[in-house]
């Protein structure tokens, strides 16, 4: 909310910069903002007939507006680890925002598995454990809450305490630590979780769906206020093409983003945001050995191989692990031949540790070694079926689809076209070809390096025809046609004598 005021107010400050004074038929320019020349153009000119004109300004700060709200809220990353450094911290939300802005459906998908999977860890709890189950609020109803003193039940602390959505999004996220001698001892998912109540060497958690929302970062007003900029912004699309004027490629970009974004906000809406720390579960004294947990025989990888996996056994002297790319290196040097492991197998493995955060996205049952104190950085709990893809892959065709809409927009250049063009079809159609690819692993064989390789190219293809319409976008705006400088006259569109 904070970072989201600041972004409000740079870009108010670049608009009250000084410009040279400028004619009513030329518009003049200010100094590049991010490599993006902020021109003043016109506000009416006698030769259109008073037609009202925006300025690069206008559209670069309200795409910047949304394109940042949308990330900055979208992005829910899983709970830090008690010893984590800021610098581990901060590279953990910057990769899950970066991942939220070039690839959205993958996105998607995580948000849709983690939903489900809260509300089945929230069913199966009130089953076992709580004394009565909670019904879930229905919107209407959560408005209503915020205008009435609630019930005594609400306040109500002890065993038994019944748990909504909001707490299976917490487990995984990592929201329960074990405690063991006063220090932590391993993350719980809800099988552990579940476990460790079954056998009474832990106490049940008391935490109430108000104490995660207060430990959440995101409040009422700063989701207002995200929902209104992209209703906004959405409103003006629709207004332009209503009065058939044409959008510039950034707002194709941005609104392409925002359709998407909206979505996984909405299936988003009650996992706690920006939670710091883990809740602290102590181990109480039963017997002389606390349950153990067989880790390696659930929780296993089976949907996309490859998936680079941090099995590596920790060093006895400095307790850390190599990494994946190395170790896995190492080994195919010694398996293959020259050729063979320079020209086939390195290629890959490089192609498939870069894309590795979008392949853990699509993966189920990531493991969780033993004494891990936080969750993998896309966990969700259990196993989904490939049928589960098709709303993450139809989101993802629409989503390249709304980039079709500057098909016969102007562009700098021809080959800002073909790549535009080129770019937009990728986006369109890479979704379906991906996740068949990655079934196709899954059901073939593990060693078979031809869908392996195809699910690396697409993915790096579609990585790269991503950043070539963010790319093609920005260089557009720099000279804008003179149709997308056009204000939409909005008294058309109001009730009026």
């Amino acid at each position: 909310m904070l970072l989201f005021l600041v972004l409000c107010a740079f870009l108010r400050t670049l608009q009250a910069a000084s410009v040279p004074p400028f004619h009513a038929s030329r518009p003049a320019a200010t100094p590049d903002v991010f490599g993006v020349r902020v021109c003043r153009c016109p506000v009416s000119s006698s030769d259109d007939g008073g037609q009202r004109f925006r300025t690069v300004y206008d559209i670069v700060k309200s795409c910047l507006l949304t394109i940042f709200a949308c990330v900055w809220r979208s992005a829910h990353p899983n709970i830090n680890g008690p010893r984590d450094s800021w610098w581990t911290r901060m590279k953990r939300k910057v990769i899950t925002m970066l991942c939220v802005l070039l690839a959205p459906e993958a996105m998607l998908l995580w948000a849709l598995r983690q939903c489900m999977e809260a509300k089945r860890i929230a069913k199966e709890y009130n089953e076992e454990f709580a004394i009565a189950e909670k019904a879930e609020a229905s919107l209407w109803e959560k408005v209503k809450d915020g205008f009435r003193p609630l019930p005594k039940a609400t306040t109500r602390r002890g065993n038994g305490q019944p748990w909504t959505t909001t707490h299976g999004f917490f487990v995984q996220m990592g929201g329960f630590i074990l405690y063991e001698n006063e220090y932590p001892k391993e993350v719980l998912d809800y099988d552990r979780l579940k476990e460790l109540l079954r056998d009474k060497a832990i106490d049940q958690p008391t935490v109430t769906e108000r104490d995660l929302q207060d430990r959440s970062k995101g409040d009422a007003i700063s989701k207002a206020i995200i929902l209104l900029q992209t209703t906004w912004f959405v409103i003006q699309c629709i207004g332009r093409a209503g009065q058939h004027l044409p959008l510039s490629e950034l707002e194709v970009l941005t609104l392409a983003f925002a359709v998407v974004n909206v979505a996984i906000y909405a299936v988003w809406w009650d996992k706690p945001q920006g939670v710091d720390m883990a809740m602290c579960v102590p181990l109480k004294e039963v017997g002389n050995s606390m349950p153990q947990a067989d880790y390696h025989q659930s929780h296993m990888s089976a949907d996309v191989p490859f998936i680079p996996r941090h099995e590596q056994q920790p060093d006895e002297d400095t307790n850390k692990r190599h990494s994946w790319l190395r170790g896995t290196v190492r080994k195919d040097h010694k398996q293959y031949n020259f050729f063979s492991f320079y020209l086939i197998h390195l290629p890959i493995r490089i192609v498939g540790s870069l894309l590795r955060p979008l392949s853990k996205v699509s993966a189920s049952g990531l493991n969780l070694d033993q004494g891990t104190t936080r969750m993998p950085m896309f966990y969700a709990d259990g196993w989904f079926s490939h049928g589960f893809l098709i709303v993450p892959c139809v989101f993802g065709t629409i989503f390249g689809a709304i980039h079709l809409i500057a098909w016969a927009s102007e562009f700098p250049t021809s080959l800002d076209r073909l790549l535009w063009r080129s770019s937009t079809i990728v986006l369109t159609v890479a979704p379906f070809l991906i996740q068949f690819s990655a079934w196709m692993v899954g059901v073939v064989d593990a060693d078979d390096y031809i869908f392996l390789f195809m699910y690396c190219c697409i993915g790096l293809i579609y990585v790269a025809a991503r950043c070539a319409v963010i790319i093609i976008a920005l260089l557009a705006i720099h000279h804008p046609p003179r149709d997308v400088l056009r204000d939409v006259s909005w008294t058309s569109h109001l009730p009026h004598f």
